[in-house]
C-alpha cells in the first residue's frame, strides 16, 4: 500500500510512487520488498536471497547507497543463530565497491578470473578498468576513434576519412582531459600543414608573456 500514498512534499507539490523516475521506483521496490521479505517469510531462519541485476535503471546516487541500506534492513531483522546470505549479480562499480574482494566472484565468459585488485572502497576507475575487464580503457568509442584518426594524422601515418582538417582543432579544444588536449594541440601546431596557424599561436604566446612581464614591471615602479 505504500506505493499508493503520496508519501513526501516538496515545494508544495504532491508526489506518490508513480510519479517517481523508473530508478526511484526500482530503490524504492527493492527495499520495501526486501523489508517485508526479511519480516514476513524468513525471519528467523536460515536464508539465501538473490538480487539479480540490482542496480538496473538506478542513478549512480542510488546506486551508492544501496548496499549500505540493505545492510541496515537485514540487521533489523537479524536473530541470534540465524544467517542470511545475499547473492547480488551486478555490473556497477558503485556496487562492488562496497563489498569486499573475499566476497566476489567475477565472471568473463561465464569464467571465474580473478584480477588483481581490492574492490573495497576501491576507485571506480579502477574497477570499471579492472574489474569489469575494461582493458581498450574508458572512453566512449566513438570520442576515441576521432581522437585516433586525428592523432594519426598528426603524426603522418593515416590520411583523415572522417574529418575535415578544419575540424580538427575545434575537436581538439573540445577534449575534456586535460593531458591528452594539451599533448594533441601541441602534436596540431606543429604540423606542416598549420604552420601559419602555428606561426600566429606562437606571437599570440609571446604577446601574453610580454604582457605579462611588462605587468610585473610596472608594479616594481609602483
Amino acid at each position: 500500500n505504500i506505493f499508493r500514498v503520496d508519501f513526501f512534499k516538496e515545494n508544495k507539490e504532491e508526489y506518490n510512487f508513480l510519479s517517481l523516475s523508473s530508478g526511484e521506483q526500482e530503490y524504492l521496490k527493492i527495499l520495501t520488498n526486501f523489508s517485508y521479505t526479511m519480516k514476513h517469510y524468513i525471519e528467523g531462519q536460515n536464508n539465501i536471497i538473490l538480487f539479480d541485476e540490482i542496480e538496473l535503471s538506478m542513478h549512480p546516487n542510488w546506486q551508492k547507497k544501496l548496499i549500505n541500506n540493505l545492510d541496515i534492513i537485514l540487521k533489523s531483522f537479524k536473530k541470534k543463530n540465524t544467517y542470511t546470505n545475499i547473492i547480488i549479480t551486478s555490473h556497477s562499480p558503485f556496487i562492488l565497491s562496497d563489498i569486499p574482494k573475499e566476497n566476489v566472484i567475477f565472471l568473463k565468459n561465464g569464467k571465474i578470473e580473478n584480477p588483481d585488485i581490492k574492490t573495497f572502497g576501491a576507485n571506480i576507475h579502477t574497477l570499471l578498468s579492472n574489474g569489469f575487464f575494461m582493458s581498450d580503457g574508458l572512453m566512449g568509442e566513438f570520442a576515441k576513434e576521432k581522437i585516433k584518426e586525428i592523432l594519426n594524422f598528426l603524426n603522418d601515418k593515416e590520411e583523415l576519412k572522417t574529418i575535415q582538417k578544419e575540424q580538427i582543432k575545434p575537436i581538439i579544444e573540445s577534449i575534456g582531459e586535460d593531458f591528452l588536449r594539451n599533448k594533441l594541440l601541441d602534436l596540431y601546431y606543429k604540423h606542416k600543414d598549420f604552420e601559419i596557424e602555428s606561426k600566429e599561436r606562437k606571437k599570440q604566446i609571446l604577446d601574453e608573456k610580454i604582457r605579462k612581464l611588462e605587468e610585473e614591471r610596472d608594479k616594481l615602479n609602483d
